[in-house]
């Protein structure tokens, strides 16, 4: 092989392990969109959605639902760089940890039945959906944090190791 034909070897993925690449990038946008709804005055009327997002933050957590809805939207950008830039399984456990840290505003969003963001009220099969988008997105993160080839004696890459 000549070296580009060796560099582009090394920078292929093989295997399956591309599907990994997609998703890892895939999570890293979705986590880099919902970051425009945690800005204050970035969303414009009609759609407010930091002060609706600070709605759905349960009373129970301490501190202010504002600071929540920031520091969420700070941690989403920041996994949502690190999985476009690395798609390291590091930075999918990052995501999987944020997931289940905002699902109680999630829940609480529920039994509170607090209206979407126009003040339309919301079905309980758009909370299923939601619930089910959202179970799918953290079975994904957790099987690019924890699961696939990794954890069966695959190297970081996805690719099986060699016996020598």
């Amino acid at each position: 092989l000549t070296v580009q034909g060796k560099l582009l070897a090394k920078a292929r993925p093989s295997g399956f392990a591309w599907v990994r690449t997609v998703a890892n990038c895939f999570m890293g946008i979705v986590f880099g969109l919902g970051t425009l709804a945690h800005v204050p005055d970035l969303m414009q009327p009609p759609a407010p959605h930091f002060e609706w997002l600070c709605q759905i933050v349960p009373p129970q957590i301490p501190g202010s639902a504002e600071f929540h809805v920031l520091w969420t939207g700070v941690a989403e950008i920041i996994v949502s760089m690190w999985m476009l830039s690395t798609g390291s399984p590091a930075s999918a456990k990052a995501g999987f940890v944020l997931l289940m840290l905002v699902s109680p505003a999630h829940y609480h969003h529920y039994v509170e039945d607090i209206p979407a963001p126009n003040g339309t009220p919301i079905s309980f099969n758009m909370h299923a959906t939601r619930w089910a988008i959202q179970v799918l997105f953290a079975m994904a993160l957790w099987y690019l944090g924890w699961g696939g080839s990794q954890a069966k004696g695959g190297q970081k890459d996805g690719t099986k190791k060699k016996n020598k």
